[in-house]
């Protein structure tokens, strides 16, 4: 009887919260965003670098999560291999392929942003000729 009764309490506090956790989490957002710059006029149609930046930063956070999962699956498989010298060096080689990608990722994304950062500013590249 208890197990029921702690049951549908259960079910009933999650159906609740997940009704009441979007209507909560928009309060206010859109006001903020605007605030903040983030969101624009929605009649106004976004310029083609705004957009190219949206899609770069949704696939960084792709590749975010790409390389927590294969930090979370390279862990797993070290904690899991029970003395397996094979498992194991599989697992650091998972690991270490995932943080050689993420760090040639970021490297790759502070280049491009520093030079999109001097064209954008017209900056002088020194010995050329103007």
């Amino acid at each position: 009887m208890k197990k029921t009764i702690v049951g549908i309490f259960s079910l009933l506090t999650t159906a609740y919260a997940l009704h009441a956790l979007p209507v909560l989490a928009a309060f206010g957002l859109e006001d903020t965003g605007k605030a903040a710059g983030l969101i624009s006029d929605p009649t106004k149609a976004p310029n083609p670098q705004t957009l190219i930046g949206i899609y770069i930063g949704y696939g960084l956070s792709f590749i975010g999560v790409l390389f927590f999962l294969l930090m979370l699956y390279g862990g797993y498989m070290w904690m899991t291999a029970r003395g397996s010298g094979e498992k194991v060096e599989k697992a650091k080689d998972i690991i270490i392929s995932a943080v050689l990608g993420i760090a040639v990722i970021f490297l790759s994304y502070v280049v491009t942003n520093f030079v999109m950062t001097q064209l954008s500013q017209g900056a002088q590249i020194p010995g050329a000729t103007p």
